[in-house]
């Protein structure tokens, strides 16, 4: 799934980064719950007006709307970032429309240095799992895209906060299971917003 998500974003996307651990041996495993949380986070406060983007606040999630380059046509998502307790974004979340298909995507982008053949598990209010797969880690993070389907939707609207699950290396070599929640107080009105 090709999606043009943050295409609106701030070039200056910055994670907190901790140098990976030195790698175990052992066979790839999903995520599962159980695993530790990444401290404390916050959602961030909605970025600061941009020239020629429109920004709406929909309690935790913000909607933008604007041109991502000059003749392209107008373009909204919606997005949250979670902070770290030094401020530090470990987690940024985007949605959006997706070319060819009804149904929006979803893109998540997590700090460099996490284990990646274990890809991520979403979980809503501690229930149903829904696996992905890291596409790519650049500078700015590593990539999940995900195609939020009806069920996915489902569960989405339904809920009040949803965790990133994914391993990293601890300081003893162990593969740790580390989730990052997010809020998804305002997902619904946001979500109707940009799909209009």
């Amino acid at each position: 799934m090709a999606v043009a998500l943050l295409a609106l974003a701030p070039a200056g996307l910055a994670f907190a980064q901790e140098p990976p651990a030195a790698p175990g041996i052992g066979g790839a495993q999903t995520p599962t719950p159980g695993g530790t949380q990444l401290g404390r986070t916050t959602t961030a406060p909605p970025p600061p007006a941009e020239p020629g983007l429109e920004v709406r606040q929909f309690q935790d999630w913000v909607v933008r709307c604007g041109q991502p380059a000059e003749g392209a046509p107008q373009a909204c998502e919606m997005v949250q970032q979670r902070l770290d307790e030094q401020g530090q974004t470990v987690l940024a979340i985007a949605v959006g429309k997706v070319p060819n298909t009804n149904d929006p995507g979803m893109l998540i982008i997590l700090p460099l240095g996490i284990w990646l053949p274990p890809g991520v598990v979403l979980q809503v209010d501690g229930g149903e799992e829904v696996p992905a797969r890291i596409e790519r880690c650049e500078r700015r993070g590593c990539q999940v895209e995900l195609l939020l389907e009806p069920n996915i939707l489902t569960l989405l609207r339904s809920g009040r906060e949803a965790n990133v699950l994914f391993q990293i290396y601890d300081e003893t070599g162990e593969p740790t299971v580390v989730g990052v929640p997010f809020s998804l107080l305002g997902f619904t009105a946001a979500l109707n917003e940009i799909m209009a």
